[in-house]
């Protein structure tokens, strides 16, 4: 008989054993002890009587013959108790086998289902904007409480997830290939180790980062996370990054520089080619007093938003076309009040100071 059409057997006729189990019931015994009639025997050593010898034997004869019964039945149990032990052995590998298939099937329906995912359907459009969603940029730093009692800047930058996307599937990484407003905003973390002298892995996934931008205007930020006592650049700007950036200056459209202001003049290597400069974020990460001019920012015809964090004389520090600038902001988080010398602003501009904010407190709001 094939598995498929098996049932189990549910007739209350079936005349198989194995699905009528006899019912045992048996009538309570009764103790010697608790029959008067032989109490003057059961507490004493006397002989009985012949007619009580002969009442004893048939009692014993009939206990005898229910003892008999009840082993044979008993019998007959185990007997069918193993026959269901091995029926249930042979059970619990049917099942097993039932498990692994229904797993098995269960694994191709869902193979299959993929097949037909909302997510193969999902427009080109749609698809580059999710995408777009999961880029954050200049994740907003913050300063905290230092053991020596100063203030440190802390920064959190994530890896761009636009390296895992094009991993996943030929789909998602043709889109992402092919969207080069994607690979418009790029961080640049200067460490020890991304800029060490026997490694330049780092910087070619900068440049393959930025070659994928295509035409889009770039949004840049550089961050300082490097010891100066053991890094080969010190305070100065790796030499290699304003090199990498010379060909795509022209296209900077927001800048945001979280360094010591020893770095921020090695991008004066790109002075003359800001000409689509925008946006310029420029936080002294290395409180230095004095500090000399820094022509670096100066002949960035389109600058429009200035914001200043820790610079101690902004106006003199960092020069810009101040005529156009719409939108300048300078706040000071160190022990050392900003000192600004400056005319009055145009009317059309939004200029902002203010002195040491709280520890925490967001430094890039406005």
């Amino acid at each position: 008989m094939s598995t498929d059409d098996w049932k189990p057997c549910i007739s209350a006729n079936c005349p198989c054993p194995n699905h009528r189990i006899p019912v045992h019931s048996h009538p309570p015994l009764e103790m010697l002890d608790n029959n008067p009639a032989f109490h003057h025997l059961t507490r004493t050593n006397d002989v009985p009587s012949p007619a009580e010898y002969d009442t004893i034997q048939g009692m014993i004869l009939d206990l005898e013959s229910r003892y008999i019964t009840a082993g044979s039945n008993a019998d007959r149990l185990r007997v069918l108790q193993s026959e269901f032990a091995g029926k249930m052995i042979q059970i619990n590998t049917q099942l097993q086998v039932l498990e692994e298939e229904r797993a098995r099937l269960s694994q191709c329906i869902a193979a299959r289902r993929c097949l037909l995912a909302p997510v193969r359907r999902i427009p080109s459009e749609i698809l580059t904007n999710i995408f777009s969603s999961t880029i954050d940029f200049l994740d907003v730093p913050t300063i905290i409480d230092a053991p020596n009692g100063k203030v440190l800047w802390q920064f959190n930058v994530a890896e761009s997830p636009l390296w895992t996307m094009e991993l996943v599937c030929r789909r998602w990484r043709k889109e992402v290939l092919g969207s080069p407003k994607l690979w418009s905003s790029i961080d640049i973390v200067i460490t020890n180790d991304h800029f060490a002298d026997d490694d330049d892995r780092y910087v070619q996934c900068l440049a393959l980062h930025l070659s994928r931008s295509g035409a889009s205007p770039l949004s840049i930020a550089i961050f300082d996370q490097s010891d100066p006592a053991s890094s080969s650049f010190k305070d100065q700007l790796p030499s290699c990054i304003p090199i990498l950036l010379i060909p795509f200056a022209t296209r900077i459209k927001e800048l945001s520089l979280m360094l010591p202001l020893t770095m921020v003049s090695g991008m004066s290597r790109l002075r003359r080619r800001l000409q689509s400069l925008k946006t310029l974020r420029v936080a002294n990460t290395r409180f230095n007093p004095e500090f000399p001019t820094l022509e670096v920012f100066d002949m960035a015809p389109c600058l429009q938003t200035f914001n200043m964090f820790d610079i101690e004389t902004p106006l003199q520090t960092l020069p810009v076309q101040w005529d156009r600038i719409t939108s300048f902001t300078s706040r000071h988080f160190s022990d050392l009040p900003a000192i600004c010398y400056m005319v009055d602003p145009p009317h059309h501009t939004s200029w902002k100071f203010s002195g040491k904010l709280h520890i925490s407190r967001s430094l890039m709001s406005t």
